[in-house]
């Protein structure tokens, strides 16, 4: 699995990488073989002005698949980043337990 970090206007820093590939490695663990990239965007959508809006965007490619897309808005980054790690969890365990049934 290859796994793609996506910087927006403003640069991430590596205390925040590494939480990220920790959460991801803790939500996909199991799934990890079956999932080809993942690629993270991490952004803060209103800037100065403040307010929940430290959002996390995660794609998952799944070879044969549609890309599962998953995004969480929040009050602080790592806050959002584990909103969206449990919402990944839920929708590539949805799309791979379907795959085994049909």
């Amino acid at each position: 699995m290859t796994l793609r970090f996506v910087d927006g206007p403003m640069p991430t820093t590596q205390a925040v990488l590494d939480y990220v590939r920790q959460r991801l490695a803790h939500a996909i663990g199991r799934f990890e073989p079956q999932i080809a990239t993942i690629e993270v965007r991490i952004a803060d959508v209103n800037g100065p002005r403040g307010g929940i809006d430290k959002e996390c965007r995660i794609l998952a490619s799944i070879p044969h698949r549609s890309p599962v897309i998953v995004a969480e808005q929040a009050g602080g980054f790592y806050e959002a980043i584990d909103l969206a790690s449990h919402k990944l969890k839920r929708a590539v365990g949805k799309v791979i337990d379907r795959r085994k049934r049909g």
